[in-house]
């Protein structure tokens, strides 16, 4: 499965010695020399926290929370909600210092989401996912895609780099209720590329953070900013891949084949 493809999940043998790219794609088990990464697909009741788990929680205000679900052809959803207060927030997050993008690997995130109500004038919210430091508000370093509660219905891609941000329209409306597939993938010397539904909508090579003191982890925001009903957002699911070439693996002297180490 390519970055940003509309088709999710691509299983079968990964071939040693070569790293999963935008055209060999995720969903299979790399060499850790070559490839990290995070793949959830939110099957569980509660999401996962805690020093094992990938997620920390970021809850404010009465009534916001994580709900984990599922429907029919889709499982495991999850849906985070704003709760009943004009200023509630929930949001999802990996290490905020965990990452950054570098001069030779290749980070990426690829993500499918919908939001059941979009934002109006009497219930004003702002959505931002894919890599950030920040969940009560704007990122200082990352690059993510921005739902913004200004009336324009377009998905924003942004990045960040100690609070200088780089902003292209993608010219691509959020549709109540439609599943959309969004993806992140670049380097700081390439750029970074922001698709959906397969399709190449930025390139930006402006404020991309590729310093330690510029890392950022992964994550999902909701933030309400008018009116106290309930609106939410829900991930189908969340992948994170951090890739090196062959020829410049981050490690030597391990082999990973057939998903063991040999």
């Amino acid at each position: 499965m390519s970055v940003g493809s509309t088709v999710k999940g691509n299983p079968g043998s990964h071939v040693k010695g070569v790293a999963p790219s935008s055209s060999s794609g995720f969903g299979v088990y790399p060499d850790p020399n070559l490839a990290v990464m995070v793949d959830d697909d939110f099957l569980v009741t509660t999401i996962v926290t805690g020093v094992a788990a990938p997620w920390t929680i970021g809850t404010s205000g009465a009534g916001a929370a994580v709900v984990m679900g599922g429907e029919l052809d889709i499982p495991g959803i999850c849906s985070l909600q704003t709760g009943t207060t004009a200023t509630g927030r929930e949001s999802i997050q990996t290490n905020v210092v965990g990452m950054t993008f570098g001069g030779i690997s290749t980070l990426s995130f690829l993500t499918r989401l919908r939001f059941p109500t979009l934002s109006t004038v009497a219930e004003t919210f702002t959505t931002r996912f894919g890599f950030s430091d920040n969940n009560a508000g704007a990122a200082t370093d990352g690059a993510y895609f921005e739902l913004e509660s200004n009336g324009n219905p377009n998905y924003q891609c942004v990045t960040a780099n100690a609070g200088v941000r780089t902003t292209v329209d993608s010219g691509v409306a959020a549709v109540a209720g439609q599943w959309d597939n969004l993806s992140i993938s670049g380097t700081a010397a390439k750029g970074i590329k922001f698709r959906i539904n397969g399709v190449v909508v930025a390139t930006i090579a402006s404020n991309i953070p590729n310093a330690t003191a510029r890392a950022f982890g992964c994550m999902y925001t909701i933030i309400k900013s008018v009116g106290t009903n309930v609106r939410q957002v829900d991930v189908d699911y969340a992948q994170v891949l951090a890739t090196w070439a062959a020829s410049s693996p981050r490690g030597s002297g391990n082999q990973f084949i057939g998903g063991v180490l040999s």
